[in-house]
């Protein structure tokens, strides 16, 4: 990282790798005190190919002769695939929705067809995208500047992921030459930032927060992405900005791609219902598709952020047929019905997160703060500005800013490490996880089916009892380990040192079945749905006795002697 002299310093890198959309921003970092994350103003790579905009598709094509196509040139290719991110999770940890993603399916057979795996896919993408933002980068900051200056990439993650997906990303960056030696100057360094804790950066600094939010107040993150929504809610813990998540942060599939979808239907059906009134008018399938994309454009760039309910009836320019101009009028009450199809999960997205909120410290957040491409969109702002009117305040930053918050937080994060000026103190954990254990036996408290006697030392046993040692929507600290016993018995005729391990487990109930034989089934959830509660063997921790056994401390009467770990 940056050092003390403030000729040296370090290029810092956010990498928003998203499901639709990737966007890429920077900003040197000076060494000494003048090197503090408020004072970084991230830039973004603006010029992409084929489109000039602040981040670019996240889709790939791949050729016969097995050339890459990305971005926007691979978007418009009848083969190109698309949401590969979320191929890196394996199909339990998707939700249910996710897993039934028309997206999704398509891409893992596009995937299968051309035997490949995703690691392979985000590799491509992502070497595709580094090479080019380097390529601006270098343009605008000059070839000796690049070579001598220091890298650190930060690169956001979804705050939901195992760690096994990011053990996968990592793989993806080591493959995709983002960490490739430079001879010129120190190594490239990167981490990984969760995808919220990057917004609430970008929010906290542009939207000059430093003045407002002081210890207590509660405040949301709603990052309105293409495909999914993700709220996060986080505490202001001290007036320093130490930030502590608030409660556990939900999501769905209910972003722009979807209303992009929603608006298809309905003007398809639009047309289908206007051509007896003109003979101009083509059928949406039959139209040229320079006119599909004139309309698809339009609606992209004039109507989905700047419109809002009560703006008025919008004209659709349909296409060129002989010297005429044909047209389309979407009504206002059509308007509304397309935009009400996102707009109404999102709503209930962020009321899922306020009472959680509200029940866990007893009062309304302070500020809800838009982020994400749909986070621009006017009719969202202005539905929940309404909503919340006179209980909680909607922020947002104008232009682009809300769509790029999260390659320009990575930034600031990435900054920050140097002098913390925002720290994130706790998370709150999204499952339970635990060990078995063998206790002591009560029968006021443990099932008779689990009796049975240990055979080292001779007491009556509950054998295979789950300790939940984090428990889902509990409040983790960032640096401060949680520390257990741990008591293991050995007979004495071992000796030496021994090798042994233990099995953490894993569920998405907040209160899981102490007894291992009551994991893994169904259970009702709030509104007596049945839910699979997701229990699995989460990881193992290898260990060995620090000394040979014969030198541990020796217990038991002088029929169950052993030696205790």
């Amino acid at each position: 990282m940056a050092s003390n002299n403030r000729e040296e310093g370090t290029l810092c890198i956010g990498i928003d790798f998203g499901t639709t959309f990737t966007g890429v921003a920077y900003e040197f970092q000076k060494g000494g005190p003048e090197g503090q994350a408020s004072k970084i103003e991230p830039r973004c790579v603006r010029f992409w190919p084929a489109v000039e905009t602040a981040k670019i598709d996240s889709k790939v094509a791949y050729d016969k002769d097995g050339s890459v196509s990305w971005g926007r040139e691979a978007a418009n290719k009848d083969n190109h695939i698309s949401w590969f991110k979320l191929l890196l999770l394996e199909d339990g940890d998707l939700k249910s929705h996710l897993q039934s993603s028309k997206h999704i399916k398509e891409s893992a057979e596009r995937l299968e067809s051309l035997g490949k795996d995703p690691i392979d896919l985000v590799t491509d993408y992502l070497r595709c995208v580094w090479e080019h933002a380097l390529f601006q980068i270098t343009e605008e900051q000059g070839n000796k500047f690049m070579e001598r200056t220091p890298f650190h990439v930060m690169v956001t993650v979804p705050a939901i992921w195992p760690d096994y997906a990011l053990q996968r990303m990592d793989r993806a960056l080591q493959g995709s030459g983002i960490l490739r030696a430079r001879p010129s100057c120190k190594d490239t360094t990167y981490s990984f930032i969760l995808e919220p804790e990057a917004a609430a950066f970008a929010s906290i600094l542009g939207l000059g927060k430093y003045e407002t939010l002081r210890a207590g107040p509660t405040f949301v993150i709603g990052d309105l992405g293409g495909g999914t929504v993700d709220i996060t809610s986080f505490v202001v813990r001290k007036e320093n900005l130490e930030l502590a998540e608030g409660v556990e942060g939900d999501g769905g599939l209910c972003g722009a791609t979807f209303l992009d979808q929603a608006f298809l239907a309905g003007i398809t059906k639009k047309i289908s219902g206007a051509k007896y009134k003109s003979k101009k008018l083509k059928a949406w399938e039959k139209m040229h598709p320079t006119d599909r994309r004139r309309v698809l454009e339009f609606w992209e760039n004039e109507t989905k952020r700047k419109y809002y309910d009560g703006a008025g009836r919008v004209r659709f320019d349909m296409g060129v047929l002989g010297n005429l101009r044909p047209e389309l009028w979407m009504e206002t009450d059509e308007l509304n019905d397309i935009f009400a199809t996102v707009y109404k999960d999102i709503l209930a997205l962020f009321e899922v997160q306020v009472k959680a909120i509200f029940e866990s410290t007893g009062v309304l957040p302070k500020f809800i703060v838009l982020v994400g491409g749909l986070g621009g969109c006017n009719y969202i702002y202005e539905k929940l500005k309404a909503h919340y009117d006179g209980r909680i305040e909607i922020l947002r930053e104008r232009s682009d800013a809300s769509w790029t918050a999260v390659a320009r937080g990575a930034v600031i994060a990435g900054s920050n490490k140097q002098n913390r000026e925002i720290t994130v103190h706790s998370r709150v954990s999204r499952y339970s996880y635990s060990w078995t254990k063998h206790e002591e036996y009560d029968p006021a408290i443990h099932s008779p089916l689990d009796l049975d006697i240990n055979d080292v030392t001779g007491d009556a046993i509950a054998r295979d009892q789950m300790v939940w040692f984090i428990k889902r929507g509990e409040k983790m600290a960032v640096d401060s380990p949680k520390l257990y016993d741990y008591v293991r018995h050995f007979t004495l005729d071992q000796s030496g040192v021994i090798s042994f391990s233990e099995t953490i487990y894993r569920s998405e109930r907040s209160e899981p079945p102490v007894r291992l034989a009551e994991n893994g089934t169904k259970y009702e959830g709030p509104y007596g749905e049945a839910l699979e509660d997701g229990f699995c063997e989460f990881a193992t921790i290898d260990m060995k006795t620090p000394v040979p056994v014969e030198k541990l401390p020796l217990r038991g009467n002088k029929d169950h002697k052993h030696r205790l770990l």
